[in-house]
């Protein structure tokens, strides 16, 4: 006998049947859904929320491609960590440096800017750019008037600069990378290549727009790909390094929204900034975001192991206000009645590893507590599995129980079962699962 190396992760995000088994209020997070539903501003849009890796509730228009906005920049950020790490991308390297001009041209001290300035929007290039608003253009300061690096002011020419930067450094096309080194690997179930764009508008600039169109469900595996830091199953996409470094709190974007920081292309909100709203659960919790226009909002909230992704039709002229989300928000996590168990099997082992039937084993399982409390007791079954699946033919052997494990702490369970007398004489694999009603 033997026991089955790590499976490789699912193409499908797997769901929680109900509210109850991730320790969720069933009628709180009905009231949420209505108060998501009846407002006017979602129709046509979709909502998903992840928390612990398992969808808690997905609503509306979920898997309808809408446009990402600005939230598109988050995405551009998460190739940038990529190509840095392999050293296609120098952050260093100065527009001059690189070629960088723009019509009309840049000043000999606007080309100074280096890659990181841009990246961090202080790159002090006040220049006309693509896809700006109105309000964008009124608050541009002067060109000429902040040195690189000096000022941040969310600025669309640095943005829309950095795609032109990444296309010519790496030679690759962004949305075609975006899919090979991000969506495909993470499962996205909707993104499509071909309805992505380069907007052009001449007579601003000669960098593009590159817009990005999303499902919820895309959205929030996104997200997911940030809250594990770079990680999906045994695949390191994005640097961990960089997933940190490109969240944390470089500027104060205080302009916006008071309190607020600024990354590398996210939104970074210390809890600071819910607690004159009123948000009390939200203010327990710092977060980083991914927000466009009309409310296309990616909330990473590591330390309730949640993501939210919101998806609002705007080609419909739809707009969901920040006020709506956050409130929405702030009624999930107050429909949180306890926590529940997160509890991963490591290794599983049998002993002797040839036996028959009516032999009596020795099992072991060594089994980590990735949750940030202590688990409650809880039961570990152990089956024999032909194909190294779990599945409804495989034959328990019996089950053992569990003490609480101490957060982030490994235990290593022991047992003792006699193999049942009507078993096979072939090979099995030996699997563990602990606390069936959380597994994931």
């Amino acid at each position: 006998m033997s026991f089955p190396a790590a499976l490789a992760g699912q193409d499908t995000l797997q769901k929680f049947a109900k509210p109850e088994d991730a320790g969720f209020s069933a009628s709180e997070m009905e009231q949420a859904r209505l108060y998501y539903l009846s407002n006017q501003d979602t129709a046509g849009g979709g909502f998903v929320l992840v928390y612990k890796g398992k969808i808690l509730a997905q609503w509306g228009e979920y898997t309808k491609r809408i446009r990402m906005h600005s939230a598109r920049k988050s995405l551009l950020s998460a190739l940038y960590g990529i190509h840095v790490d392999e050293g296609n991308i120098d952050m260093q390297a100065t527009l001059a440096e690189l070629g960088i001009d723009d019509s009309p041209p840049l000043t000999a001290a606007e080309k100074t800017a280096r890659v990181i300035h841009l990246i961090k929007a202080r790159s002090g290039v006040y220049h006309e750019a693509a896809a700006e608003t109105q309000e964008m253009r009124d608050a541009r300061p002067e060109r000429g008037s902040h040195a690189p690096g000096t000022f941040w002011y969310y600025n669309n020419w640095d943005f829309n600069a950095l795609g032109t930067i990444f296309i010519q450094e790496t030679g690759k096309d962004i949305f075609e990378e975006f899919k090979a080194r991000i969506a495909d690997p993470i499962g996205m179930q909707d993104f499509r290549v071909e309805e992505c764009r380069y907007n052009y508008e001449y007579q601003y600039s000669i960098h593009p727009q590159y817009s990005f169109r999303m499902s919820a469900r895309d959205r929030a595996r996104f997200g997911l790909l940030f809250l594990q830091n770079g990680k999906w199953g045994d695949q390191q996409l994005v640097p961990a390094s960089w997933v940190q470094v490109s969240t944390a709190y470089h500027s104060n974007a205080g302009s916006e929204l008071p309190g607020a920081g600024y990354g590398y292309m996210w939104w970074v909100l210390p809890k600071a900034v819910w607690a004159p709203y009123g948000l009390t659960e939200m203010a327990k919790y710092d977060s980083y975001l991914a927000a466009g226009y009309g409310g296309q909002d990616i909330f990473v909230i590591p330390g309730a192991d949640m993501v939210v992704a919101f998806a609002v039709d705007t080609d419909r002229g739809m707009d969901l206000s920040m006020e709506v989300g956050v409130t929405l928000i702030e009624m999930i996590l107050g429909a949180k009645e306890f926590e529940i168990n997160d509890l991963e099997v490591l290794l599983a082992r049998i002993k002797p590893s040839k036996a028959y039937r009516g032999d009596s084993v020795k099992l072991a399982a060594r089994i980590k507590n990735g949750g940030r409390d202590a688990s409650t007791p809880a039961k570990v079954d152990f089956y024999l599995s032909r194909d190294a699946k779990l599945s409804k033919k495989d034959v328990l052997l019996g089950s053992a129980d569990l003490d609480p494990i101490a957060a982030g702490k490994i235990k290593t369970l022991r047992a003792k079962f006699d193999l049942p007398s009507k078993l096979k004489t072939v090979k099995y694999y030996l699997i563990a699962q602990a606390d069936a009603a959380n597994a994931n």
